[in-house]
């Protein structure tokens, strides 16, 4: 078996095969390194971590069990580092492509695995200038433009991401990663609209799906039974969108509904637990292929699955392409379109997506619920609404992702802030640790006219109970625009603060209306700037009727639909219940002709 065989079992998917000829065969550095890879492609990180960890210990004591030259080595120690980059030991993989690119600063692909790695580390300005030297030595090269992509849109830069992953999309046009991944960044454009989306949707699932992209499940349906109900997710853990999720699952009827949860993460906590619990099946898809998740969900006889991700990382869309199941359903995790007409709707409230204005803007149909598509459940240890002493004029807080801080979102802060000019406003991110990202954002304020002495940046909190109890040294959060928050809208109000929220004409734009108007804040929403702008400089002029709002906030939304697990499921069990009814009806009398 020589190194040409195995590389061709890799390539042909053969992982157990080729690790079987490997173990045939003496130690050598190719070996290893190819082992690393298939362990990898595998899903099989924690295998490929303890031999990356066991191979770095001996290159470090000079006591490797084989004999190896200087490029050999250095191509062990590559993978070794890709290795320690996915399994959290991205100091570890630093270290090691800082020494490879000293000896070879010219090759362009060390740079791009060690802004990877920069990345993980949350080193996001060393992470940048590596991909922009990468781009230096290799300007064609579409991994890193897309990298580079990513990053500028993780920091609020949604424009200049988007034009790198338009640049990566056209150097390799027959990628439909980069064209999904454009998709999921556009909702953050203050250009984009609900159709222009669309258009760009359905343009990935002509490349990416060109013969079966309008497919439809011929698989007979099952009657009088419960029915199987699968969601698809890459976040059954402790994420943000799991305290939307539990308290689906708690207030599904189990009478009516058997739940299955596909994770397609090998991340597993505390809330992975609980989740599980809710659930009548847990089926890990996590670096399973597209065949083996298909059959899988054949086998279950899953009648309804759905995607909890659309376009965002971690999803499964190559398989909702193939319609599995009867009954396929978008919610929750993605605001657009999937551009797959085999999903076959899509849950939301007419808040969201009134009535006809969104219809054309997605090719799934809308089932809109009738009290919101969204129920929150806060989290138990939540600290009190208790603010802290306002030392002096209104306190403006967000704590979202700084992806969500775009240029329009600034503009209408600004406008705000000058209504109320003795304001200030309070930031909170991870990313605020990194210097050239607070500077960048000091510099924006300061364009619009807001001076550094009224921002304040801090990095993430420890905790999630003190992240919450954060909020209580804001007195009004302002949402981002065009993609408001979710998670950080629920978790403000929950925490007594109220939020002002930015409309546009895209679902991403209208998710601050919907949440608000269940929580009867109907007045904490516009579509102008000035009329925000106006609310707030008339709080910050009335503290004490903000106070008032503050004082009562938690218990107003105690008894609102937003944390009703119960209507919730019913709401959303009822729906699903009656357009799987007449899905049925369809198929009998098709059967009856």
């Amino acid at each position: 078996m020589n190194k040409k065989r195995i590389d061709q079992l890799f390539a042909t998917k053969q992982y157990k095969n080729a690790l079987e000829q490997l173990s045939q065969l003496p130690s050598t550095a190719w070996g290893e390194a190819t082992k690393l890879r298939c362990y990898r492609a595998m899903g099989k990180l924690k295998t490929a971590a303890k031999l990356s960890n066991d191979l770095h210990t001996q290159i470090n004591a000079e006591k490797l069990l084989f004999k190896a030259s200087r490029s050999e080595l250095n191509h062990l120690r590559r993978y070794i580092a890709l290795v320690f980059s996915e399994y959290g030991q991205a100091e570890d993989a630093c270290n090691i492509l800082s020494q490879l690119i000293e000896q070879k600063p010219q090759v362009a692909a060390l740079h791009r695995e060690h802004a990877y790695a920069l990345t993980s580390l949350g080193k996001l300005d060393e992470a940048e200038q590596e991909l922009r030297q990468a781009l230096l030595l290799q300007p064609s090269n579409a991994n890193a433009h897309a990298q580079l992509a990513r990053l500028c849109c993780r920091t609020g830069r949604i424009q200049a991401g988007i034009d790198g992953y338009t640049r990566a999309a056209t150097l390799e046009p027959n990628n439909p990663e980069y064209i999904s991944r454009l998709i999921y960044w556009s909702n953050f454009a203050a250009s984009t609209t609900q159709q222009s989306n669309f258009q760009l949707a359905r343009l990935w699932a002509s490349k990416a799906y060109p013969n079966i992209a309008n497919n439809q499940s011929t698989r007979p349906i099952q009657q009088n039974r419960r029915i199987k109900l699968g969601f698809v997710s890459a976040d059954f853990c402790a994420h943000p969108e799991s305290f939307f999720i539990k308290p689906l699952l708690s207030g599904l009827d189990k009478k009516k509904f058997e739940i299955f949860l596909f994770s397609n993460s090998s991340k597993k906590d505390g809330v992975t637990k609980q989740l599980k619990q809710l659930s009548d099946a847990w089926v890990d898809i996590s670096r399973k292929d597209t065949q083996w998740f298909v059959k899988s969900i054949q086998n279950s006889e899953i009648d309804i699955l759905v995607d909890l991700n659309g376009h965002a990382s971690g999803n499964r869309l190559d398989v909702f392409a193939l319609a599995p199941a009867p009954m396929q359903v978008s919610w929750l995790g993605y605001p657009s379109s999937t551009g797959l007409k085999s999903v076959g709707y899509r849950i939301t409230d007419r808040s969201a997506d009134p009535v006809g204005l969104s219809e054309n803007g997605y090719c799934e149909s809308l089932i809109r619920l009738p009290n919101g598509h969204l129920c929150f459940e806060p989290l138990e240890s939540a600290p009190d609404v208790s603010p802290s002493p306002r030392p002096a004029g209104i306190r403006f807080g967000c704590f979202s992702d700084l992806s969500k801080i775009t240029s329009s979102t600034l503009d209408w802060w600004a406008e705000v802030m000058h209504a109320a000019p003795q304001s200030t406003i309070r930031l909170k991110r991870q990313q605020f640790s990194d210097q050239h990202t607070r500077e960048r954002i000091i510099d924006d304020f300061q364009q619009r006219g807001i001076s550094s002495s009224r921002i304040s940046m801090d990095p993430s909190l420890p905790t999630i109970e003190e992240h919450l109890d954060a909020y209580n040294k804001i007195d009004i959060a302002l949402d981002t625009s065009p993609f408001n928050g979710m998670t950080t809208t629920m978790e403000a109000l929950w925490m007594g603060v109220p939020v002002m929220s930015l409309s546009t004409p895209t679902y991403a734009g209208r998710i601050g209306k919907s949440i608000l108007e269940q929580a009867g804040l109907n007045t904490f929403h516009s579509e102008k700037t000035s009329l925000l702008a106006e609310r707030c400089g008339f709080f910050a002029a009335h503290l004490q009727e903000l106070d008032v709002i503050k004082k009562s906030l938690r218990q107003q939304v105690q008894r609102s639909l937003l944390v009703d697990s119960d209507r919730f499921g019913r709401d959303f069990g009822q729906a699903l219940s009656f357009h799987w009814q007449t899905l049925c009806d369809e198929q009998r009398k098709r059967a009856n002709k």
